[in-house]
């Protein structure tokens, strides 16, 4: 899959991209080092999926940490077993 990246990245310039933004993807996260070094030899500002690629280097990441969700998911479930309807329950913002 490597090759694969490193294939994609390498047409990037030719269609004129100037930024990344990237998306949850398996793909991205295995070759995470690998994005953000092609995205910084590149010079695109980048804007990550996760901390895990700021932690590789990117600059910033725009995703809630998964333990935020654990966390949201209880509170809804737990709402949910005491029988509040879903379609009722608040649409929240992650805080980290």
């Amino acid at each position: 899959m490597r090759v694969v990246v490193e294939k994609v990245f390498a047409t990037m310039p030719q269609q004129q991209v100037e930024a990344l933004i990237t998306v949850a993807s398996a793909i991205l996260w295995a070759h995470r080092t690998l994005v953000v070094e092609l995205a910084r030899k590149h010079r695109w500002s980048a804007m990550f999926h996760g901390r895990v690629f700021v932690e590789a280097g990117g600059l910033m990441s725009y995703a809630p940490t998964p333990q935020d969700h654990y966390r949201k998911v209880v509170v809804y479930v737990d709402r949910i077993l005491k029988g509040a309807k879903p379609s009722d329950l608040p649409i929240e913002r992650s805080s980290s």
